[in-house]
């Protein structure tokens, strides 16, 4: 694989405006208010729903067998 991929370095500015876009939007996120997503609030949300899916195929499926029983 080394013999393959040559190494190369990025162009002389590209870090130093790279960094500065950077610096840039986390000034105007940090002055917009800007929240970061919430990973743990999405996962207790998608929690949520697949136990709510799971409840309701329970009383489907109970249901169905208290019908057939019937």
């Amino acid at each position: 694989v080394n013999s393959t991929l040559t190494p190369i370095a990025p162009a002389s500015g590209f870090e130093t405006s790279l960094k500065q876009e950077l610096l840039t939007t986390a000034y105007l996120h940090q002055a917009e208010g800007y929240t970061p997503p919430n990973p743990f609030r999405d996962l207790l949300i998608l929690a949520a729903i697949i136990g709510c899916l799971v409840s309701l195929t329970t009383v489907w499926i109970v249901l169905k067998l208290r019908d057939q029983a019937a």
